[in-house]
């Protein structure tokens, strides 16, 4: 925990990458060079400690080019922390969209210069997300995400995609349909049984966030936004 603490500064505000409803991701690097990704969990977060081990007990057994690598993790008192490979241009959102806007066409780099996407990158995109979820629904016990979304798709200095974020992730036997659980997920990704009361995890349930996913790629259209119609309204 020492050697985490003085990699990220003490968790400095000024290495923040991301963050989310669980805590926030650090970039820290080191003593022998390597950067990483440093996730630490609020202790507080509902379902914190849950989604540690479901994070832990996914991605420690999982190797594909298209699902982030976990480095090792560690317990200290309430703290809970997870050390990822660090994916160079970050999350798939910041190259779509922008927090001032519902549309958005790439990133910007700070300076004002908007860096578009070309046809080529996003469908490049599109099949490493596809590539990777068709890795976790074909193994012998079936993991379902439950979280695909633009924010949780990592870009690499090639455009690869990694999946990301498996907090909310869940195995399924292969002979059920769905796996009981709580009501879980983004909204705008989410399939309509979920807005009538349906809460099983489901195989099909990433499927339809991940075409969500490739209409948001396609048209740089936020799925869910204060000023436009749902995604569902604007695909047609």
């Amino acid at each position: 925990m020492e050697e985490v603490v003085k990699a990220t500064k003490n968790f400095s505000a000024d290495l923040v990458v991301g963050d989310g409803g669980f805590g926030f991701v650090y970039k820290a690097q080191f003593s022998d060079g390597r950067i990483v990704a440093v996730k630490k969990l609020d202790p507080d977060a509902f379902q914190g400690f849950r989604e540690f081990q479901a994070e832990m007990e996914t991605l420690s057994k999982l190797r594909h080019p298209n699902i982030v690598k976990i480095l090792g993790y560690c317990v200290s008192g309430a703290d809970r922390i997870l050390i990822y490979e660090f994916i160079e241009r970050g999350n798939l959102d910041r190259w779509l969209n922008d927090s001032s806007s519902c549309d958005g066409d790439g990133y910007d780099d700070g300076a004002g210069f908007r860096v578009p996407l070309s046809w080529k990158t996003r469908i490049k995109i599109v099949r490493g997300v596809a590539n990777g979820l068709a890795f976790l629904h074909g193994l012998d016990k079936p993991i379902i995400h439950r979280d695909i979304k633009a924010s949780n798709v990592l870009l690499d200095s090639e455009f690869e995609a990694h999946i990301a974020d498996f907090g909310l992730a869940r195995r399924m036997d292969a002979s059920r349909s769905h796996v009981s659980t709580q009501f879980a997920g983004t909204m705008g990704y989410m399939p309509p049984e979920y807005k009538e009361g349906f809460t099983g995890a489901t195989v099909r349930a990433d499927v339809f966030s991940f075409g969500v996913l490739m209409l948001e790629v396609a048209t740089g259209k936020r799925p869910i936004c204060p000023r436009s119609s749902t995604a569902k309204k604007w695909a047609w």
